[in-house]
Order: C-alpha cells, then structure tokens, then sequence
C-alpha cells in the first residue's frame, strides 16, 4: 500500500497490532517509509476500555443514530457492563478508494480493534479488503445486494448482522412444494416503504391496464368515439355509399356532446343508489348499441342516434370515472391514475385513427365494438369505490378495497380519513335536490372547486381540440402540404399518446399545476402561429416555401395539449370536490364540457366557412391565454395531498 498519506506525511506502509500483557493490553500503529520504520506510536488503554472504529456513509442517518444508541445504552449500565467502548466514528461522502483509504488508516491510528459501518458496494470492497489484510473485524448490517470481488477473494473478517434466509426459504418452498411465492423484502435502500419513481410507474399502468385492465377498456372506448370522426369524415362522399354536407358533418361531430350532457344526468339518479361500480357498468347499454347505429346506418339520421347514445354513454364515464379512480387510489397514485384517464383516451382515438383510415365504416363498428363487450365481461370483477361502501356502512367490503388499491394490508388510517369524509356527506343526506345543487355555490370551498374546474375544462374544451382534431384533415388539405392525409392524422394521434404518457410519468415529481403551466403557452404558440399562416395566405402572400408549417405546428400542438391542458382537469375534478357535492358537480361539469364542446365546435365550423380558418384559429389562441392567466391565478396544486387536506386547502383560503 504504497503513497499513503497519514497526517500530512507520506509513507510506504501502515500496519495495526493489538497485544495483550497482563491487564493491560497495548495498541500499535506502525507506519514505514523508504524501507525502514520511521514513527511508531504506543497508546496505551486501560482493560475496561475498548476502542472501536465505525464508517458510515452520506444518507445513513437511521443507522447512525441506531449505533450511537447502542453506545451510549451499553456504556450507561454500570450494572452489567465489563468494559466500556470509545467509539471514532467517520462519515464519507465518497467511494474514492485513496481518500477512503487514508481515512481507514487514521482509525488504525487510534488503536481501534474493530470497525462498524454501512456503506456502499464500492466502499465495503476497499474496506473488507483493509479488514482481511490486517485481521481488522469489519461488522455491517448488511451486505450491499451487489458486493464487488473483494482482493482478498474471502470474507473471512466482514459480519453481516442480518441472517441469510434464502435456504430457509428453499427449504420451506420444497417442504410444501409451492408452486409460486411473492417475496417481500426490505432493502437498506429505500425499502418497500418508499417506491421509486419508475416502480410507481409499473404500479400504476400494471393496476389498471394489465392486471386489472378492463377500466381501462371503457375508457379506450370513449376514446375510440371521440376519435371516430377523424378518420370517417374523409370517407364520405368518398367510397361510402352515405353522402353528407358539411353542416351534417358538423352535427355528426356534435351529437356526440349533446349525448354527453344527456348522459351526465344518469349518475345523479344512479351513482348513490347502485354505486360508482354499477353506474359504469349501465354504459354498455348504449355505447353497444351506438355501434350497432354507426355501423348499419345507411341515412344521417341513423348516424345522429348513433352519435347521441355514443355520448350518452361517455356522458356516464367522463362524470364517475375521475371520481371512481379518486376513490380508491392513494393520494401518491390519484394523480397519476387521473391523468393515465387522458391517456387511455388518446390511445382509444389513436387506435381508431390507425384502423379506421384504411377499412369501411362497418368493419370499424364493429371492431370498435368489442370494446364494451370486453368491459362488461371483465369489470364486474373490480371493487366498488371505498367511499361509496363506507357510505353504505359496508366497511368490510370498502376495507378489501382499499387493500387492494394501496396494495398493503394495514389500511386503518386510510379508513377512518374516509370514514370522517363520508361523516360530512351524512350531514347532508337529507337534502333536496335543489339544495344539494345550491350546496356548490353557497359553500366556500365548493365555489372554489367549481371555479378552479370551470377553468380547466376551458381548457379542456374551448382551447379547440376537438374542431381541431375532427377536422384536421381539411386543415392539411387547405394548407396544400404534400403529404398523405392520413400519414398526418396518425401522426397526431402518436403526439397525443406520447405527451400523455410523458405527462403520467412525471406528473408525481411536478406537480399537476406546473404541467398546466407549460402546456398552455406551447398550444398558444402553435394556434397563432398556425393563423398567421392561414390569414396570410388569405390575403395572397406567397406561403408556397412554408406549407409544410400547419403539419407541423398541428403536432406540436397537439403535443402541448396532450401534456397537460388534456389528462390534468380529469385528475383535478376527481378530487377537489367535497363528498356531499360530488355527484351534482359531477353533473354539472359533464354539462359544462358538453355545451362547451358542441359550441366551440360548431363555432368552428361557422366561423371558417364565413371568413377563412385562420378565425376561430386566432380565437382559439385569446381563450388560450386567458386560461393560462386564470390557471396561474386560482389553480392550486393538488398533487400528494389527501382528499380531506385538499378541502382544508380550498375551505382556507377562500
């Protein structure tokens, strides 16, 4: 070990010794230099004292404070104890093996006869390797999951105080002869009490799109009604027998919403009678038989009934979903699986996008609907919401659920926190409808969670998403870009699926305020910029050289939208409303979003045949900006915090 620095001199060798003569014992430090010993040191101890050494690293406060109570426990029970122990303790902030090395000998320094510590992979290979080569016991908690091959090749003198249990394990696995076993285990990094982000993510996409997939599956279908106008209306008058007019395609778009209002009624009659988990499962009804109408329909008005029963059902979704998923979700995962809701529905139209484009307007009926045939075949075997059970005084059943849905069997906490949710909500059980609607503005936090969930619907809906997306293919057409039609359209629906899932994976470390923030301004950029070229090209500039810019600008459009201003206000809604006035909220923003939708895009369609598409395009960016400002004034963040610590938030600071 040549080059060690000791004390500001440089030596060639060190070396420890520890003797004992008599009742003394006697601790040596030696260090050489240039061949010949150059400094010994003689302390000397008395026997009722031993000195030992310990190593921690940065980050191991628990164990540092576990070992300095063992300490003082041991030297404070004059009782019992034959010696009493002087401890050095040294904490490193690096695996560098000279730096460590110097600090292993000024321990050997101080006569130490043996040392502690919890450190690294990196750090335990240098440190087991001193201990080996001077017979130095070197004792750790634990040994890192992935030990480097110490020099030494041995672990003669390294202790792990934790036992080895994998041949118990086998031994117990062959003596029952299990088949599968879950292992949980504790490890000296986070442990399983503390997931990693990337472990939150498995968690979250593996409870609702594999393991338990089928709510997803309703969602996926909303997507793919949503979505079904983008790559049908480009049919018509095109190779299928149907012909339409413009105004009729705009109110093929449109029924839809109308049928998302309707539908937002239906969970107020149903949601507190036969649960969140019943009310999803009444959407079948109409969403198959929607189907049916869109792909049979040989007149418009066929398609118009269709069209309204598709929202119907949508209608049922968009309002008990956001709340279903707000209930059984923990307050880590409520974000992410809320925004994951805007991500499923992206893909829906994503999908609808991909086969749409290339097959008859029956064959995509029918595919499309095996997706709520699947769901009723497969979410009956979910759990109803925990809320809704405890409501119903049901605690064993919302108590499995919960279990369930935080993945751990200790839920107490989270059950009283809901039981005391569910108290306020039966201070109310015995009012009227009217009163049950005049709660939302006559309470303070209620009126603030109806505004902050009026601006991000906005944003949602007025923004010009849907017109946008419904008639994007005209958009490419009149920019005269040449590229197919349909190799755009898919594009956007990728651009969509990528910033939602972008979205969900970062959404816990940001917060979902941030997101909104960001998004906004890029959807801005895009819309003014997209108008510009269309208001240009109007009044006959030569954009011959930029065509391909609308395309573009589309995407990243779509993009922006997709990040935030589209997954965040269903995360949002889903749990800034007071339990007593859930349902009529819940009604009253499915509303919103239907009147909204159908305005804007009929707005759209008006607009553009009257003076150009760069118009409502420029109208699209204003509401944008007024959004942002609105966002960044009254939105507050959500993001971690209980349900009852978001009511406290918005009761306060009214």
């Amino acid at each position: 070990m040549r080059g060690m620095m000791l004390k500001g001199e440089r030596y060639s060798w060190v070396a420890a010794r520890v003797t004992k003569r008599g009742n003394r014992c006697e601790c040596e430090t030696l260090v050489g230099k240039h061949q010949s010993i150059d400094a010994r040191r003689r302390s000397t101890c008395q026997r009722a004292e031993i000195n030992i050494g310990a190593i921690f690293e940065q980050g191991t406060d628990e164990v540092q404070n576990a070992f300095k109570f063992a300490m003082m426990s041991h030297n404070q029970n004059i009782t019992t104890r034959k010696f009493e122990l002087q401890a050095f303790v040294d904490v490193i902030n690096t695996a560098d093996a000279y730096k460590l090395s110097r600090l292993i000998c000024s321990q050997f320094s101080r006569g130490v006869s043996s040392m502690l510590g919890a450190v690294s992979p990196d750090s335990f290979d240098t440190l087991h390797s001193y201990s080996n080569t001077f017979q130095m016991p070197f004792v750790t908690p634990w040994f890192p999951e992935k030990v480097l091959t110490p020099s030494s090749g041995l672990l003669d003198f390294a202790i792990s105080m934790r036992p080895d249990y994998h041949r118990a394990i086998i031994d117990t696995v062959r003596y029952y002869g299990w088949k599968k076993i879950i292992y949980l285990y504790d490890s000296h990094d986070d442990g399983i009490a503390s997931t990693s982000g990337s472990n939150l993510s498995r968690i979250i996409y593996g409870k609702l799109t594999s393991d338990h997939f089928s709510g997803s599956i309703l969602i996926i279908d909303c997507g793919l009604h949503e979505g079904w106008s983008t790559p049908t209306i480009p049919k018509f008058n095109d190779g299928d027998p149907l012909k339409v007019t413009t105004n009729e395609i705009a109110w093929i778009v449109n029924l839809m919403y109308v049928g998302v209002g309707i539908g937002s009624l239906v969970p107020f009659i149903l949601m507190d009678n036969i649960g969140r988990k019943g009310t999803l499962l009444v959407t079948t009804i109409p969403k198959i038989i929607s189907w049916i109408f869109i792909g049979l329909s040989t007149s418009v008005p066929f398609i118009y009934v269709g069209r309204i029963l598709a929202g119907i059902g949508c209608g049922i979704t968009y309002a008990v979903m956001p709340m279903y998923l707000g209930e059984i979700s923990s307050k880590r995962t409520r974000g992410p699986l809320g925004t994951l809701m805007a991500v499923l529905l992206n893909i829906g139209m994503l999908l609808i996008y991909a086969i749409g484009l290339w097959i008859s307007r029956f064959t995509m009926a029918m595919i499309s609907m095996c997706a709520p045939v699947l769901f009723l075949l497969t979410f009956i075997w979910l759990p109803e919401s925990s809320v809704f059970l405890t409501r119903k005084n049901r605690l064993g059943p919302a108590e499995k659920t919960l279990k369930w849905a935080l993945g751990k069997e200790n839920v107490d906490e989270e059950l009283e926190e809901i039981k005391r949710i569910v108290e306020s909500e039966d201070k109310c059980s015995k009012l009227t409808l009217k009163e049950m609607f005049k709660e939302i503005f006559t309470k303070a936090q209620n009126r603030r969670a109806f505004r902050i969930a009026l601006i991000l619907l906005s944003g949602l809906t007025l923004t010009g998403a849907a017109p946008i997306l419904a008639f994007q293919s005209y958009i490419y057409e009149e920019a005269g870009f040449k590229i197919s039609t349909n190799a755009s359209i898919i594009l956007t629906g990728v651009a969509i699926v990528l910033a939602g899932s972008t979205c969900v994976s970062i959404v816990r470390l940001t917060g979902k305020r941030l997101l909104l923030l960001i998004a906004a301004p890029i959807c801005m950029v895009s819309l003014a910029s997209i108008a510009t070229f269309f208001e240009l090209q109007s009044i006959g500039y030569d954009v011959s050289q930029f065509k391909w810019v609308p395309t573009v600008l589309v995407v990243i459009y779509v993009f922006g939208f997709g990040f935030g201003l589209n997954p965040i206000p269903l995360a949002y809604i889903g749990e800034i409303f007071g339990v007593e006035v859930k349902v009529p909220a819940a009604v009253l923003n499915a509303l919103y979003y239907a009147i909204s939708t159908t305005a804007i895009v009929k707005f759209y369609q008006v607009m553009q045949e009257l003076y150009g598409t760069f118009a409502p395009l420029w109208t699209f960016t204003a509401i944008t900006f007024l959004v942002w400002v609105l966002i960044y004034l009254f939105v507050p963040e959500t993001e971690g915090k209980t349900l009852e610590e978001i009511q406290l938030e918005l009761r306060g600071k009214e």
